[in-house]
């Protein structure tokens, strides 16, 4: 279970690596087309750009929550079989007292030979 948490854990750094770099590349484009004049020759393309990194950034939103719901239902799984292997002998009878051992023989006393 632990490294199921682990592997998770890395998907949500990726998730957020890559929404960063989602909106980093949208950024760019955008400020590159506009300083370069392509904005005013083709006036869809600044849209487009915001779209494509908008929707690059809610994927990675959706992969950082699919991975936090993994995490959740490995930790849950990780209790449930914790209490599982705890409380595997609860339903068992008790165990028989051992037998108490007899008491052994008092000695009879010697009689004083006179």
């Amino acid at each position: 279970m632990d490294g199921v948490i682990a592997a998770a854990n890395q998907q949500i750094s990726g998730a957020q690596g890559a929404a960063k770099g989602a909106g980093l590349a949208s950024t760019v484009a955008v400020e590159g087309a506009l300083r370069s004049g392509m904005l005013a020759r083709a006036p869809g393309l600044g849209m487009f750009a915001n779209k494509l990194g908008g929707m690059a950034q809610q994927n990675a939103a959706n992969k950082a929550a699919a991975a936090q719901e993994q995490i959740k239902t490995a930790e849950t799984r990780k209790i449930i079989l914790n209490g599982l292997y705890m409380g595997k002998g609860c339903s068992a009878a008790p165990a028989a007292a051992a037998p108490a051992e007899a008491p052994a023989p008092a000695e009879a006393p010697v009689a004083a030979a006179q």
